[in-house]
């Protein structure tokens, strides 16, 4: 048994261990026990070993190493006391090293980001399993707080400044840094649902879905062969360290194996699918490539409403097309056959179909001039004109790309848009009302959304199942309690203004329609007033020659 001595040793000849795990001392409570000390004097011991005479350091400046202890040496400075009473052993650095991490981990008040760091070095002889046994805790607990090593230097801050809790730092720490970053950044697009004073406020089970949602990836799910290790540098998805099926102890939580590279799991389906391409143009070298789109197959500059699928050929008079683009993302890399002698589909631009368009739109038009006309006149009476808050509860409980979510977020775009006078022109108008654009909600299916009337957009949320509270609002809530409240009548004046507009827009229509007609007249008189007057010029030089 290592001998001790119990001496009483001047403050000025101790020194800090460089090696202790515990980094971070609350000022506060280190004044309370210098207090504490100054008044009743040292109740406990601290541990020292002595620091051996080193090479040119002459034997009167032997001084001795704080190993357990150092908060009350620190309260000790602060107090200005002369000496101290400290145990003194004879102890090897791996002994040092051990006594500190053992004893800064039965601290109540030990930081998990120092528990992450002592564990990282007791790993390096022991297991966790034999880890958890010294300290009482179980193995995952161990692997969890080893993981919080991982995180981020920037989330590393934000976890010691108290900006995130340790629900939110141990899901981070199962992250890359990329990753992490991408996380944080997709918490900030909702940030006044997410943040109070800057501190993330999301419960667990919220972080764990965005987390699901902008990271995770279900293996089973992905267009790809998880066993094939040539797809990608990382290999076959079953020894992939980014798998969470091979951290079960990690990923205690996850159900299912989930990918969390999205990167490499994209990267997977596109090799897969440029893979399957090459393969069905060697085995079909008359192939051509197509797109299959709701019920037929376009390829070659025609529309194809009779086809099937399979290896062989169906007869003579059936071509190979190669799907490269579809409706539908598992029709992609596949082969159709199409009967070139059947009768085409009909074109999507044919002349009905344009004029019913037109139609729809003039009647949108004349909704959304109605809607800016109500926004317009309420700010003029001092009305605050904003989306009531279900449709931002709306917006944040259906983030998962559905029908829900996103008519929440063209509402949310569109009543800023009536605020502003902005016209919508995608990424545009993104920055010029500081919204954070998703790539999901930028495309063209989503910009004609947002250009619906208000009206159109909430009866599509009623009738939408997955959208929570807000299907449960009447149609136009938030400007018909606005207007009514101003002393209009929402049906009464929509009905009305629809009657004028229309005659306004049809009166606009023969002007635009007339003057067509009287600049092709002039266009015309113009032409041939020229062919004239070229031809009299070719008649008088064919008379002078």
């Amino acid at each position: 048994m290592t001998e001790i001595t119990t001496l009483t040793i001047p403050v000025e000849d101790l020194v800090p261990s460089p090696t202790n795990p515990r980094k971070k001392f609350d000022q506060d409570t280190l004044q309370e026990l210098a207090n504490s000390m100054k008044a009743a004097g040292q109740l406990q011991a601290i541990l020292v070993r002595e620091i051996k005479p080193g090479k040119g350091r002459p034997p009167k400046s032997q001084k001795y190493e704080v190993v357990a202890g150092e908060r009350r040496y620190r309260a000790a400075s602060l107090a200005k006391l002369d000496t101290l009473r400290a145990e003194v052993r004879e102890l090897t650095d791996s002994e040092v090293l051990h006594v500190q991490i053992i004893e800064n981990l039965q601290r109540d008040d030990v930081h998990p980001m120092d528990e992450a760091t002592a564990y990282s070095i007791l790993i390096k002889d022991q297991t966790a399993a034999e880890i958890g046994k010294t300290i009482g805790k179980t193995e995952s607990y161990v692997h969890k707080r080893m993981r919080l090593a991982s995180l981020s230097k920037d989330m590393k801050k934000r976890y010691l400044s108290d900006k995130i809790r340790y629900i939110h730092a141990i899901q981070f720490a199962r992250l890359t840094d990329d990753n992490q970053a991408k996380a944080w950044k997709a918490l900030h697009q909702y940030e006044y649902h997410n943040f109070t004073d800057n501190k993330l406020t999301v419960s667990e089970a919220e972080l764990r879905s965005t987390i699901g949602r902008e990271i995770f990836h279900k293996i089973s799910a992905g267009k790809f062969d998880p066993k094939d290790a040539k797809l990608t540098k990382a290999g076959a998805c079953a020894s992939c360290p980014l798998n969470t099926a091979c951290s079960p102890l990690l990923f205690d939580d996850v159900k299912e194996a989930q990918c969390t590279d999205p990167k490499c799991y994209k990267d997977k389906e596109k090799t897969t699918f440029t893979n399957s391409i090459k393969k069905l143009e060697q085995k079909h070298p008359d192939a051509i490539h197509g797109g299959n789109e709701y019920g037929h197959i376009k390829a070659g500059g025609k529309a194809y409403p009779e086809h099937k699928t399979g290896a062989k050929s169906p007869g003579k008079k059936w071509q190979p097309v190669i799907i490269t683009k579809a409706s539908w993302s598992d029709n992609l890399g596949t082969l159709a056959w199409v009967d070139t002698e059947a009768k085409q589909a009909k074109s999507d631009s044919n002349a009905s179909n344009k004029a019913a368009e037109e139609k729809a739109e003039r009647v949108r038009k004349i909704d959304r001039d109605y809607e800016a006309k109500v926004f317009t006149d309420m700010l003029a009476k001092g009305f605050e004109v904003e989306p009531p808050v279900e449709i931002k509860t709306a917006y944040v409980d259906n983030l998962e790309h559905n029908i829900g979510g996103a008519f929440a977020f063209a509402l949310l775009l569109h009543f800023d848009m009536i605020k502003t006078g902005a016209p919508f022109d995608s990424a545009e108008t993104f920055d010029a009302l500081g919204w954070e654009a998703q790539e999901e909600y930028t495309g063209p299916l989503f910009e004609k959304m947002v250009q619906q009337p208000i009206g159109w957009l909430f009866n599509v949320m009623e009738a939408a199942e997955d959208c929570g509270s807000y299907s449960r609002m009447d149609k136009n809530k938030a400007i018909r309690l606005q207007l009514n409240a101003s002393g209009g009548d929402w049906d009464k004046d929509l009905k009305a203004f629809r009657s004028t507009r229309s005659a306004e827009l049809n009166k606009e229509k023969k002007a635009a329609e007339k003057k067509a007609v009287e600049d092709s007249k002039a266009e015309l008189a113009e032409k041939k007033k020229q062919m004239d007057e070229a031809k009299k010029k070719k008649t008088v030089k064919a008379l002078v020659s």
